[in-house]
């Protein structure tokens, strides 16, 4: 248990974004998230427990709001009348033609959890991914491109790093 202005500290090899996640659908405002440190295979996070802050675990509705902010969706792309073997093409293609702050909004009609580690795979430490809907025929996933700290605006396709911070 963290004390009321208490802070923990973890070390990891990338920034654990599927921890963050889980705290604010947990908790809500009741924590503050702090990345202090942040290089290729060392990603430093302060997690502080607010004063007053909200854990009754109803979580934070404006959370995902404010995700948006930072990610400006600019379209809808739904492949589920694309035939399986078009349908990584056109996602990648959509994704190359995105810039740092944009994003769009994936339906498929099955998990697309393979897509993930591809991305992962081929992509840089600007990569986001944030399911949206989980249901049976209809999944949507947020896929964009964020701002790395430290960098100059760009659209990414240079960058290559190793984060490995699946959201599931």
């Amino acid at each position: 248990m963290i004390p009321e202005g208490g802070t923990v500290e973890l070390i990891a090899p990338h920034e654990p974004r599927p921890l963050r996640g889980e705290f604010r659908e947990r908790y809500g405002n009741a924590f503050s998230w702090e990345v202090v440190e942040s290089e290729p295979g060392r990603c430093r996070v302060q997690i502080t427990k607010e004063a007053g802050g909200d854990a009754d675990g109803s979580g934070d509705t404006n959370e995902a709001e404010a995700d948006d902010e930072a990610v400006e969706i600019l379209e809808e792309l739904d492949v589920r009348d694309l035939p399986p073997a078009q349908r990584h093409e056109r996602i990648f293609a959509a994704y190359d033609d995105l810039t740092e702050g944009t994003g769009f909004v994936l339906v498929n009609d099955h998990d697309p959890k393979p897509l993930y580690h591809q991305f992962e795979a081929e992509t840089g430490p600007e990569f986001r991914w944030e399911y949206r809907q989980k249901e049976p025929e209809e999944f949507r996933v947020l896929i964009g491109k964020t701002r790395v700290a430290g960098s100059e605006p760009s659209s990414g396709k240079e960058a290559a790093g190793d984060a490995s911070n699946a959201p599931f």
